[in-house]
């Protein structure tokens, strides 16, 4: 029985290594399982939303703005369009002779007006003064005579009306020109006289206290 026993569990063992090649050649060509799709298995929208730190706002939202820092349309040149438009329509009703002489006379300060693109107006101010003073006389001479609209052209006709209106505007613009480089120059001369006086109060506060002294002789 032992025999019959131990040539049993041979012949399994021959039987075993006979077909263990086949079989490992046969796990060898098994296809693999295809691993799974975990981009499919995502919804087909965006990404989900980061979640963001306590007191942080997300990217895409919108800040509201901060209060009191609203921006309002600057209003100051449409009204002062309405004044200058308001005041030609009375004037042109009231005194009609007037008002060639004046546009006519004052279109240097509009020339500088445009001109400079200063927010001050610096120079606008300047002409605009001058040349009314040039104008004024006439319109003077205008309201003490018969204030028609003939006698208007009478005056705009003669050029020494137009050398003295544009001539006083001239005058403008040159004391625009020639006062800033001259203020500049003082003001130079003046800082120089400043610095030249504390550099002997310095000296002398030097030599009071010996600092001078000291250094030469250490």
């Amino acid at each position: 029985m032992a025999m019959k026993a131990g040539s049993n569990s041979g012949s399994t063992k021959r039987a075993n290594e006979r077909t263990s090649p086949a079989l490992s050649v046969a796990k060898r060509n098994r296809p693999k399982p295809a691993a799974p799709n975990l981009a499919a298995a995502k919804p087909s929208g965006a990404n989900p939303p980061k979640k963001n730190p306590p007191g942080e706002q997300p990217a895409n939202a919108k800040t509201a703005p901060a209060a009191g820092t609203s921006r309002r349309p600057d209003s100051s040149g449409s009204m002062l369009a309405i004044a200058i438009i308001g005041a030609l329509a009375v004037s042109l009703v009231v005194a009609l002779p007037t008002v060639p002489i004046v546009l006519l006379g004052m279109i240097p300060t509009a020339v500088a007006a445009f001109v400079e693109r200063g927010p001050q107006k610096t120079a606008a101010i300047c002409v605009a003064g001058l040349n009314f003073a040039g104008v004024a006389p006439f319109v003077a001479v205008l309201w003490k005579g018969p204030n028609t609209l003939y006698h208007s052209i009478a005056i705009l006709s003669d050029a020494y009306s137009w050398l003295a209106m544009y001539g006083a505007a001239s005058l403008g613009w040159l004391l625009c020109l020639a006062l800033p480089p001259i203020a500049a120059s003082i003001l130079k001369i003046v800082s120089a006289q400043q610095i030249a006086d504390l550099h002997a109060q310095q000296a002398k506060l030097r030599e009071e206290w010996g600092i001078g002294s000291a250094r030469k002789n250490p």
